[in-house]
């Protein structure tokens, strides 16, 4: 974990972990969610797994959020409540929902 910087050098309140500091906090969290839910750990990770240890820890998860494009997800954290965390749909599965009357 490091803490960023402004051109000025002065620390910014964000942190950014690097891919393989995500996968060591993430990895024990994930397996002991799925051993507890859904009888054990197995690779690839259902999606629908996913959507449930998401749902237990946000307190908002939109699935068919409108963001701009080229952005997949995005999370808002508080110090007061459980993130909100809004995911985009998949262009095609929005498209057809348009043209559906």
């Amino acid at each position: 974990m490091k803490v960023l910087r402004d051109p000025l050098g002065r620390p910014i309140k964000r942190l950014y972990f690097k891919t393989e500091e995500l996968d060591d906090r993430c990895e024990p969290i994930i397996k002991e969610f799925m051993d507890r839910r859904s009888g054990g750990f197995s690779l690839p990770i259902p999606t629908d797994e996913i959507i449930r240890m998401i749902e237990a820890d946000a307190d908002n998860l939109d699935m068919y959020a409108d963001l701009p494009e080229g952005l997949d997800g995005f999370t808002e954290f508080f110090v007061d409540r459980k993130p909100r965390v809004q995911v985009s749909a998949p262009r095609a599965t929005v498209e057809t929902i348009r043209e559906t009357p």
